[in-house]
């Protein structure tokens, strides 16, 4: 946050264009954690469907290690 204000008051070209990849990147980078996020709860949602709770529970202890 306080990259993109400092960035923000210092209008020259190239500190804009610095500024627009730093937007793009942050953008990636948060569509990538939704995505993540989406995902495992699909997961969760199909092994919910098929009854699969045992690999339900194993499948959230996985997460929580892995992060």
């Amino acid at each position: 946050r306080l990259l993109s204000k400092f960035l923000f008051y210092y209008s020259d070209s190239i500190t804009s264009v610095i500024y627009c990849i730093y937007i793009i990147v942050e953008f990636l980078f948060r569509l990538e954690f939704y995505l993540r996020q989406f995902t495992i709860c699909l997961t969760i949602l199909t092994l919910y469907f098929n009854n699969n709770y045992y690999t339900i529970s194993l499948y959230i202890k996985s997460i929580a290690f892995n992060n």
